[in-house]
């Protein structure tokens, strides 16, 4: 899976997704370990443009979830119409893939047919 993370040490989540001027992008394995992906263009201040917000959720169309200390309510529901999870908290980066990879392990399990089957059961 991939995250988009707003922080400014590299270690916690935190700060305001609207101003920050890159946002950074994580790979997590299914064990919660990440591995750098590259940043992106942040809201930079322009969260209420049009233009901003557009090349922002280009950016992002990829990720499964953007994390940030705060995200605005037009942001949240941009994200939200791409299915696309907006998460505020401000904690370790690591702590919270973990979280996320473990969340995603159970939602796939739990989308597997109850019989074992691959197909959802027999024709």
């Amino acid at each position: 899976m991939r995250i988009a993370v707003v922080s400014s040490d590299g270690e916690r989540i935190g700060g305001h997704l609207g101003r920050a001027g890159t946002i950074s992008v994580l790979d997590v394995d299914e064990n919660g370990e990440t591995t750098a992906a590259g940043a992106r263009p942040g809201l930079d201040g322009e969260g209420h443009d049009t233009d901003a917000l557009s090349r922002f959720l280009s950016g992002v169309s990829d990720c499964s979830f953007v994390l940030a200390g705060n995200i605005g309510p037009r942001v949240q529901r941009a994200l939200a119409a791409r299915n696309i999870s907006a998460i505020e908290l401000t904690e370790r980066i690591s702590d919270t893939a973990r979280r996320l990879a473990a969340y995603e392990r159970r939602r796939r399990k739990r989308a597997e047919p109850q019989d074992g089957s691959k197909n959802g059961g027999t024709l």
